[in-house]
């Protein structure tokens, strides 16, 4: 089966996460409200089991405006273990090809 990932900012959307779930999703967050989520699901993680079988919880999060190399820092020094950038609306297909070529070319070499 594909991998199941929740997404919220609720204390059950974080038991979820955490007892059923391969990843949580975070949408439009800055670092400080990806933080208050990450703190959540530790909390959730101390209070419930988490199946050995679901291996850790990935962390996926469509960061809010422009990656910056402190934002970019920022959620990786959190545990964030993937970031999904998203191209303004006004971007067509050809400018996003060039966002994503450019974001790799400076944050993956």
């Amino acid at each position: 089966p594909p991998p199941v990932v929740m997404g919220g900012h609720s204390a059950p959307a974080y038991r979820r996460a955490v007892t059923s779930c391969e990843g949580w999703y975070g949408f439009a967050m800055t670092p400080e409200s990806a933080q208050q989520s990450i703190d959540g699901l530790a909390q959730a993680a101390q209070r419930y089991e988490r199946p050995t079988g679901l291996g850790p919880l990935e962390l996926s999060i469509t960061p809010r405006g422009a990656l910056t190399e402190h934002t970019v820092a920022a959620f990786a020094a959190m545990g964030v273990n993937r970031l999904i950038p998203m191209a303004p609306a006004t971007f067509s297909v050809g400018d996003t090809l060039i966002m994503v070529a450019d974001l790799a070319n400076r944050y993956l070499g």
